[in-house]
């Protein structure tokens, strides 16, 4: 388990937590940003969905995959999340 503060304006500070734990000879990858408003959070869930992405290409050694190209990729599905922020 890693946590780390998240400060990165000009969204509120948060913290950030990755947890790896055993699932029968599979590797889950728990993802938790707290203290983020929900007008935040709007932007930022399908950003977060990236993360695993990019982590596999780091560590297979390979190109790390466009961040702004992924996030276009996913933000249709979730359309409650790619209406204007409150």
């Amino acid at each position: 388990m890693l946590e780390h503060e998240w400060r990165q304006g000009p969204v509120e500070d948060g913290a950030v937590r990755y947890e790896l734990t055993d699932d029968g000879g599979a590797t889950v990858l728990t993802f938790v940003h707290r203290g983020l408003s929900v007008g935040n959070a709007k932007g930022y869930i399908p950003g977060h969905t990236r993360v695993p992405y990019r982590l596999e290409a780091h560590i297979a050694g390979d190109h790390l995959p466009d961040w702004n190209e992924r996030y276009q990729e996913v933000v249709p599905a979730y359309p409650a999340w790619s209406e204007p922020r409150a």
